[in-house]
């Protein structure tokens, strides 16, 4: 049993389809509907419309999971400290420092700028696999860089 009528979707295709539409050619200042949107469709949402709707849903919240991982990512980055050694060793500083002034700065301006990439708002409100794929990237990529980071120490006695 499907949570949601999805009956009239080959239909839907079939007759819905917009004859204006200027699809895969982004030069043209013509209609960028794929289809033609009845009254029907309106709100309150029902059967495919709500499907669609929930799935939209379903895509942004893992926009927003890509984003918060993003921030992460770069507020991780932000607070990590660094030393400085030369390469013939006999200069050290004697106390490790970060690059980044303010990190929570810093990773609210990351986040930020990829919130506002136009493609991402574009890829994130729609129905597609990418949100998912973006979002476990960033989880991938924030684990990485914790591993690097705070790379496990070895235990007295192992090599």
């Amino acid at each position: 049993m499907q949570p949601f009528d999805l009956d009239g979707v080959e239909e839907y295709e079939e007759h819905r389809r917009n004859p204006h539409a200027a699809i895969g050619y982004a030069l043209d200042p013509g209609n960028k509907n794929n289809y033609l949107h009845p009254p029907a469709e309106y709100f309150p949402y029902r059967g495919l419309s709500l499907a669609v709707h929930i799935l939209r849903l379903y895509s942004m919240l893992y926009g927003l999971i890509a984003l918060i991982f993003t921030y992460l990512t770069a507020l991780e980055l932000g607070y990590s400290q660094f030393t400085i050694q030369s390469p013939t060793s006999r200069f050290l500083l004697p106390t490790p420092y970060s690059l980044i002034p303010n990190p929570k700065f810093f990773a609210s301006l990351v986040a930020l700028f990829v919130a506002c990439q136009p493609m991402f708002a574009f890829i994130t409100a729609s129905v597609a696999n990418e949100p998912a794929n973006i979002a476990f990237c960033a989880i991938g990529l924030w684990l990485a860089q914790r591993y690097v980071l705070r790379a496990p120490q070895s235990l007295p006695g192992e090599p």
